[in-house]
């Protein structure tokens, strides 16, 4: 009994030291755990919502839902795999476009990954683990590096 006491006692103070990471607003600097790349671009809002669905399907993706007045859609899930196809995961893009005040855009790419029907989980920047959110945010980051003549920003908002 006293071992489960010192046990428990002992998981609170880890759980209770344990922090998440703040929200870091959008830069150049990619952030550990960013989970959100932002595209700057000079075309105008409508041009930039078509130029990056092409990019997207370019990529094999197929647009789920899509908003042509609110400029924002997302894929459907996409098969993929890491370590030479032994696991093997479905991601899907969400992306919104959005107006600045002189008529370029902004674009934001998110992602989401599940495996077998699994509730999805946010793809973000995992650092050099070979794994599912890794893998994701590189082919994320080579859809954004895709869109020529750009600026290209990470956040995090887990």
């Amino acid at each position: 009994m006293k071992n489960l006491i010192l046990f428990l006692i002992s998981v609170f103070m880890v759980s209770a030291c344990s922090t998440t990471l703040p929200a870091v607003d959008p830069s150049e600097t990619l952030v550990d755990k960013a989970d959100a790349i932002y595209i700057l671009t000079n075309d105008e809002p409508e041009d930039a919502y078509r130029r990056i669905a092409q990019i997207i399907t370019d990529h094999g993706y197929t647009i789920e839902n899509s908003d042509p007045t609110l400029l924002i859609f997302n894929t459907e899930y996409k098969m993929d795999s890491i370590a030479g196809g032994m696991m093997s995961f479905s991601m899907n893009i969400n992306v919104s476009v959005r107006n600045e005040d002189n008529n370029d855009s902004i674009i934001k790419l998110t992602a989401k990954w599940s495996r077998n029907g699994s509730t999805p989980k946010k793809i973000y920047n995992d650092g050099s683990k070979l794994d599912v959110r890794t893998k994701g945010w590189e082919t994320l980051t080579s859809i954004a590096e895709s869109y020529q003549n750009t600026t290209i920003e990470y956040s995090r908002n887990i």
